[in-house]
């Protein structure tokens, strides 16, 4: 069995090798592998369940009107990044404009990493502009869900906060034109920086 597996520090898992969740046939795919001995498997980029053909049917479920829109996916803090309430506004600030001006409907999402009160701040800002169609809140769970697949597959540009590169290889390997973004404050990791780098 290869299991695929985004791990920083092996060590801070397990004090020994393997690590106790592997049986002894398992693999253990990573970008940042200690070796390239088994039970690890240096990976050039990560396998993802996602497609082109897998995003587009979600959306299609989820979004069956919407075949162009913009989606802007938030996170945090973390990697190095430091997001100030500030920033994170004004990114979404500018991203509404810039949508509103290329005549576009805006899909956002949160997560773990959105501070609550931030999330909430840009709930209320979307909710008030024209081009918000819907939102996928981390810290509100009433609101009515959807997968981020669909949001992924009903995007015509994406956006994507550079502390996860989790969200930004599921847009990559639905096919969608995405961007990372930084802040103004903090510096990646250079771990972080590497696993963000296009390869050939």
């Amino acid at each position: 069995m290869l299991i695929f597996k985004q791990v920083r520090n092996i060590p801070a898992l397990s004090k020994g090798y393997p690590p106790p969740f592997l049986q002894p046939k398992d693999i253990l795919g990573m970008l940042d592998a200690p070796s390239n001995q088994p039970p690890f498997l240096k990976m050039e980029l990560m396998p993802s369940e996602v497609t082109p053909d897998s995003a587009r049917r979600s959306a299609s479920e989820h979004f069956p009107d919407v075949a162009d829109a913009w989606a802007l996916l938030l996170g945090g803090d973390g990697e190095g990044l430091k997001w100030s309430a500030a920033d994170t506004l004004e990114l979404v600030e500018n991203f509404l404009d810039q949508a509103q001006q290329a005549g576009r409907k805006v899909l956002l999402a949160t997560s773990r990493r959105t501070l609550l009160p931030v999330e909430e701040a840009i709930r209320q800002r979307a909710a008030s502009h024209p081009c918000f169609l819907r939102g996928a809140w981390f810290h509100a769970p009433d609101t009515p869900p959807f997968p981020l697949l669909a949001l992924i597959g009903a995007c015509q540009r994406l956006i994507v906060t550079a502390d996860s590169v989790s969200m930004t290889n599921e847009a990559v390997a639905a096919g969608v034109p995405t961007v990372t973004v930084y802040p103004r404050q903090g510096a990646p990791l250079a771990r972080q920086r590497s696993n963000l780098e296009a390869r050939p």
